[in-house]
């Protein structure tokens, strides 16, 4: 008999329980990816959430370092403008490399570490100070190479 006509003559129980016996592989199959896809949902939330914490504390931080920032950058700002009245001034500036004392133009004195004193009457500040500046790491046993 063809498997066509074959059918008509079987058992529906047998028919009904081969039938079932594959529905029931499909949803245990299904419903175990299932619990896998929500398991690893849950920890990619769960992780996201862990980063979403930590990048608020980093903004945080980084909106108070700059109200640190600002804030002195204005006492920068009032220090700058109270030295700059002051009759004891030290007029600060740097060079690219480092000279022996030397006189400029204005009057102004060069330490051997780059800065330049005034060599103002008023000022109580020794113009040959001597001071250690260190400029870069040790080279070859040798100090500002």
């Amino acid at each position: 008999m063809k498997p066509e006509v074959a059918v008509y003559f079987s058992d529906p129980i047998d028919q009904i329980q081969k039938h079932l016996k594959q529905i029931i592989q499909v949803m245990n199959f299904q419903n175990g990816h299932r619990q896998k896809l929500n398991e690893w949902r849950l920890k990619t939330v769960k992780e996201l959430n862990a980063r979403n914490e930590k990048f608020k504390q980093v903004a945080n931080r980084m909106n108070e370092m700059e109200s640190d920032n600002q804030m002195l950058r204005q006492e920068i700002v009032y220090l700058k403008n109270i030295l700059s009245h002051s009759p004891y001034a030290v007029a600060i500036k740097r060079t690219a490399t480092p000279t022996n004392s030397i006189q400029d133009r204005q009057g102004m004195f060069r330490t051997p570490c780059g800065s330049i004193q005034s060599e103002s009457p008023h000022s109580n500040t020794p113009t040959n100070n001597r001071r250690l500046c260190i400029h870069s790491p040790p080279v070859d046993g040798h100090l500002g190479g």
